[in-house]
């Protein structure tokens, strides 16, 4: 997967303090330094320096692309999954990704999402379980025969219309599990 690439060169891009491009940018407007000391002792490359000075940009940000959503929106995804899941709505990953682009189709975001399939991609999704490891997701299991035929609608209610609704649930899970002694 190319987003967990880990780069092998000596090279730091970067690594630079926000500190040391102000006593920079200072010390090339007052004219005590050239641009090009400057960007030696304060370990800023010249051309980023000599950028910054034309535009009179005196901050650092993030290196490379910022998310989709940003960090506000992030959120507000990172909520409304949260409440779905305390609400007995656990979601996979696929139901992840399609909520992810409903959300970005929803707020007119500019995304790189899959148009056809209507979905988030897969490096997306790991990155912003990275991002929040709050979420968890759930991986979908087979659901065996047994289980499927005592969780039908006529079973289900006459379990809940004799009034041991607990033991009729106790007496499916046995039966699924396996588990002997039980009357079912």
């Amino acid at each position: 997967m190319p987003n967990n690439y880990v780069r092998q060169a000596v090279a730091v891009r970067g690594a630079w303090t926000e500190e040391d491009l102000k006593k920079a940018m200072d010390e090339v407007r007052n004219g005590t330094m050239t641009v090009y000391r400057a960007s030696g002792i304060y370990h800023i490359p010249r051309k980023a320096l000599e950028r910054r000075l034309k535009v009179n940009n005196d901050t650092k940000g993030p290196m490379g692309p910022s998310s989709t959503f940003g960090v506000d929106n992030e959120k507000r995804l990172c909520k409304h999954i949260q409440e779905m899941q305390s609400k007995g709505f656990p979601l996979t990953i696929d139901d992840l990704r399609v909520i992810a682009f409903k959300f970005a189709e929803q707020l007119q975001i500019k995304h790189r999402f899959n148009g056809t399939d209507e979905k988030a991609g897969y490096d997306w999704v790991q990155l912003f379980l990275k991002r929040d490891p709050d979420i968890s997701l759930r991986k979908s299991k087979g659901v065996s025969y047994a289980r499927s035929e005592d969780m039908n609608k006529v079973v289900f209610k006459a379990g809940f219309r004799t009034g041991y609704a607990s033991t009729w649930a106790f007496t499916v899970c046995a039966r699924c599990t396996g588990l002997t002694g039980l009357n079912c």
